[in-house]
């Protein structure tokens, strides 16, 4: 991987990060899947499913939720007001976020979560991905309903 360096202004290549590089390492060729019917074939890591079940985690609010949601999707809690929004491409969305009346953030999704990937060497810390736009986050959601 190289990583080309351009001066928008003049629209010439400043430099070219990556030329004087190592080559990568070696890629291990052991085998390792996550999906529960293929554990089994892995050459390191666990072969079977976990054992050891998490107990049940029970979330009650006996006196009610500190919150209030009004006309439709205002929601209000403590002295903070926003309107939660809801799309394919980034799922949840927040807008208009206000602290005492005072705007915060006009609009905010995951969509604008860039995500650095792995080898902090160059040049792949210049290198992110916005991971949860690319595939929809919407797409991959439930319905929370009671």
């Amino acid at each position: 991987d190289i990583l080309p360096v351009v001066d928008l202004n003049t629209q010439k290549v400043v430099h070219i990060d990556g030329l004087d590089r190592l080559p990568p390492p070696t890629i291990p060729e052991l085998s390792v899947n996550y999906h529960r019917e293929l554990l089994s074939t892995n050459s390191y890591l666990q072969t079977q499913w976990r054992q050891d079940r998490l107990k049940a985690l029970d979330i009650t609010q006996p006196e009610g939720p500190s919150f209030t949601v009004t006309d439709g999707n205002l929601v209000t809690w403590q002295n903070w007001t926003l309107r939660v929004g809801f799309n394919y491409r980034e799922g949840l969305v927040l807008h208009d976020v206000c602290f005492d009346g005072r705007p915060v953030l006009k609009r905010g999704s995951l969509v604008e979560m860039a995500v650095p990937y792995g080898d902090p060497h160059p040049p792949y810390q210049r290198k992110c991905a916005f991971d949860v736009g690319d595939y929809g986050l919407g797409y991959c959601a439930n319905s929370l309903e009671r």
